[in-house]
C-alpha cells in the first residue's frame, strides 16, 4: 500500500491519495471492516486509488499505474510508504499452512493453525480465521 501526498503550490492545499494495488483495502480482514476503514478515510479527505500501483517515484512526482495501463505522473512533494514485505525465507522451511502471501496462516490472536502453544505475528503471518482460541 502506497501513501502519496501531492501538494499544490499554495500550503492550504494539500491532497493526500492512498493507492493500493488490490481490489480493497485491508484485504486481510473482512470486506466489511475493509469497507469501513474505506470509508473512514474518504471522511478524513483521504482519496483511496484501487487496483493501482506506483510504478516510480522520482524527485516532485510519483509514476502511477491504474486499472487503464497507462501510466500517469502525480506530482508530489512528499511520498510515504507504507507497503508490507515478503515474510522471512526461513518460514518456507516451516511446517505449517501458509497465506496467499505466503506468510504462515494464523488465528486471529496470532496462534499458528494447526500448532498449538506457537503464534507468528508481523510481515511473516497471514490472518486467517477471525476466531480465537486461547
Amino acid at each position: 500500500m502506497y501513501a502519496v501526498h501531492a501538494v499544490a503550490h499554495r500550503s492550504d492545499e494539500i491532497r493526500t491519495i492512498l493507492i493500493h494495488p488490490g481490489e480493497r483495502l485491508l484485504p486481510e480482514l473482512s470486506a466489511t471492516l475493509s469497507r469501513y476503514a474505506q470509508r473512514q478515510l474518504a471522511r478524513r479527505h483521504v482519496e483511496v486509488m484501487l487496483h493501482t500501483k506506483v510504478a516510480a517515484v522520482g524527485e516532485g512526482s510519483a509514476e502511477i499505474t491504474p486499472p487503464d495501463g497507462d501510466t500517469y505522473r502525480l506530482p508530489t512533494r512528499l511520498v510515504v510508504w507504507a507497503a508490507g514485505v515478503a515474510p522471512s525465507p526461513v518460514i518456507g522451511t516451516l511446517d505449517v499452512k501458509r497465506s496467499h502471501h505466503a506468510g504462515v496462516v494464523v488465528k486471529f490472536c496470532c496462534d499458528v493453525v494447526g500448532h498449538r502453544g506457537v503464534w507468528a505475528l508481523g510481515d511473516c503471518a497471514g490472518v486467517g480465521d477471525v476466531a480465537c482460541h486461547l
